[in-house]
């Protein structure tokens, strides 16, 4: 998002900005969390994002790794990195499993957890994952708007069940306290 922040700064301010974005989409760790339940707002706040990209005529170019090379031949004035952040790996026995995933890949729907999983972290994105993978992917509830309108209560909460055995583990060299 400070990517984004950024370029709509320069292009209020008069500037010609364009955004290399290596993935499909804008958004980078916003885009994931917009998938946790209860965050929702996250991904409103992303399409506003890109709706003002849109109107200051921002020139977005989705699936473009920069390269040096790309920003050579573009002749820039001048270029703001703002990479986003890579989970980092980490090294456990067992680590190289086929079945140990990073959460961006069940985030962003390219693994489908099984029935049973163990989240290692117990900090907010670990617990943001839990809750995820105990609620079931976006979509698969209905959102409190459809279930009021469907029932015709309002201030309803609908608590569906977990969808999964989800077991969380704090990843700490320290005591549990």
């Amino acid at each position: 998002v400070a990517g984004i922040v950024a370029a709509l700064e320069a292009a209020r301010r008069g500037y010609a900005v364009t955004i290399y974005e290596a993935g499909t989409e804008i958004g980078g760790q916003l885009r994931l969390a917009a998938k946790i339940p209860g965050k929702e707002d996250y991904g409103r706040a992303l399409a506003g994002f890109r709706n003002q990209l849109d109107e200051l005529g921002v020139d977005i170019r989705l699936g473009h790794a920069v390269s040096l090379d790309a920003l050579v031949r573009e002749n820039f004035d001048e270029v703001v990195v703002s990479t986003g952040i890579k989970a980092r790996d980490f090294d456990i026995p067992g680590a190289d499993d086929p079945r140990v995933v990073g959460y961006t890949s069940i985030l962003d729907g390219s693994v489908v957890a099984g029935p049973s999983v163990v989240v290692i972290g117990g900090g907010g994105i670990g617990h943001d994952v839990a809750l995820f993978l105990a609620k079931g992917e976006a979509g698969s509830e209905p959102s409190v708007e459809t279930f009021e309108r469907h029932w015709g209560i309002k201030g309803a909460r609908h608590l569906a069940p977990a969808r999964r055995k989800v077991t969380m583990l704090k990843r700490s060299t320290g005591s549990f306290g």
